[in-house]
């Protein structure tokens, strides 16, 4: 995140995650140049993001089914995946009876609502530890995710792509220094302390909680994408810068790719083994009688 005038910095060179499904920013800044990527192409690109809607295809759930296996070759706890993902894997013949996407579910932010549901919050703070690799930090986005009405999965996407959910991560700019999870900017946020900025919690109240304000100035998640990244002043003014757009798509593609694998791995399983629960139920009634 960059001050109110300030330019845009490139993603940190850290080691390649499950949510990365798109091409590096330096390969792209190759390909453009290559194509001679001109600010009409740059205008005509950002004008497209703003019409963004997410998508709904009906194969979704085979496609998360197949991102989730992808997921779990990189997650820490290879038997308790495995074990998941077989139970995943068997829902498949029964995929006709599956929620087709997140949004099926009903709801603003179907991933809130299943952090707040005791039945079904372990689940979630289970499949967003195994994404972050800390707990702490999957609790902490959730909990200022939902405080600041901001969707879950996009919250995460703006943690990977500014840090890689690295709480004590550091870019320097130019004149200002960007800091933690969502990666403040000590120009932006000059009062808070080393520890507050090193601090998963804090750092994310203050990030999702800056994104909210944005957003509502915007009334787009594109544009807050790209004030996010920025700053304010100079998108309102000038416009996104074209290193922005590239950073705007990495982070939709990031969310699709969060909402794909919990609705394979928490949705999907968390319907399917209710349904189970409930004819075992009733064939144990049954047999009573």
């Amino acid at each position: 995140m960059q001050a109110s005038g300030g330019g845009a910095a490139g993603p940190p060179a850290l080691p390649r995650h499950p949510l990365d499904h798109i091409a590096s920013f330096r390969k792209n800044r190759r390909t453009t140049r290559k194509k001679g990527f001109t600010p009409f192409h740059a205008r005509s690109y950002y004008l497209k993001l703003l019409s963004y809607t997410p998508l709904r295809a009906k194969g979704a759930v085979f496609l998360a089914l197949i991102a989730g296996l992808a997921f779990a070759a990189c997650t820490p706890s290879p038997s308790v995946n495995l074990q998941l993902d077989s139970e995943i894997l068997a829902l498949a013949a029964n995929a006709d009876k599956l929620p087709m996407s997140i949004d099926e579910k009903g709801g603003d932010d179907t991933i809130a609502a299943y952090y707040k549901n005791e039945g079904t919050k372990k689940s979630v703070v289970d499949f967003f530890t195994s994404l972050t690799k800390s707990r702490t930090i999957a609790v902490a986005i959730l909990d200022n995710a939902v405080k600041h009405k901001v969707p879950a999965s996009l919250a995460f996407a703006i943690a990977y792509e500014e840090s890689r959910f690295d709480p004590t991560a550091k870019s320097l700019n130019a004149t200002s220094v960007d800091r933690g999870l969502f990666q403040l900017n000590s120009s932006s946020f000059p009062d808070l302390t080393e520890s507050e900025i090193f601090d998963p919690a804090r750092n994310a109240s203050e990030g999702i909680g800056y994104f909210r304000q944005v957003l509502d100035l915007s009334g787009n998640e594109v544009s807050a994408l790209a004030m996010y990244n920025a700053g304010r002043t100079r998108v309102s003014q000038r416009g996104a810068p074209v290193i922005t757009l590239g950073y705007i798509s990495r982070i939709l593609n990031y969310e699709r790719n969060i909402t794909s694998l919990f609705t394979a791995k928490v949705i999907a399983r968390t319907s399917m083994l209710g349904k189970i629960r409930m004819g075992l139920a009733q064939e144990k009634g049954q047999s009573i009688q």
